[in-house]
């Protein structure tokens, strides 16, 4: 006779590995985003890129900054990083709720910046100047979408993985 598991021993079993694995907690989010220019002598071009940061300090409340810990712009056929911005760039939060990131470059033409949306991503934007732009007049805008990129973290695929072969020795017990 083949030993088998009771069903409340695989469950047991399948709850402690859930709480080994432990819940969501602070981990490393990324993002890609894109920029669609909407006026200025750039209008109608769009240019992406992806950031990310350790969610670890987020508590959810108010206005909250959290530094990018990567950031990669490809911008006018060249790509911007970290290295380039002018000040420490941030994730900027309300509520708990990604809402822009907070960068400026200014060494090279055109300066450019991404702004917040204060209360909503749907109001953040980018911001452009090329040098002596206030003869010329070419400045310009664009809105800033983002998608976070979902990668699971050791814990979870490990669950999953066990979830996967539980099912799996379960179906090929005999009856």
């Amino acid at each position: 006779m083949k030993h088998r598991m009771p069903l409340t021993r695989l469950t047991l079993l399948a709850a402690s590995l859930m709480f080994a694995a432990g819940s969501a907690s602070a981990a490393l989010i990324q993002h890609d985003f894109s920029v669609s220019i909407d006026s200025g002598s750039l209008n109608g071009q769009s240019y992406s890129g992806q950031f990310s940061y350790d969610d670890a300090g987020l508590t959810g409340n108010d206005s909250e900054y959290l530094a990018l810990s990567d950031f990669n712009f490809d911008f006018m056929g060249q790509n911007y990083t970290l290295a380039d911005a002018a000040a420490p760039a941030e994730a900027a939060f309300w509520m708990g709720d990604l809402v822009g990131i907070d960068l400026i470059v200014n060494a090279t033409s055109p300066t450019f910046g991404f702004v917040d949306g204060v209360f909503d991503i749907a109001d953040a934007y980018f911001a452009y100047e090329f040098a002596n732009s206030a003869v010329n007049g070419d400045a310009g805008f664009g809105s800033l979408t983002t998608q976070r990129v979902t990668v699971p973290e050791p814990g979870t695929l490990a669950l999953m993985l066990t979830g996967v072969a539980l099912f799996g020795w379960q179906s090929r017990r005999p009856r």
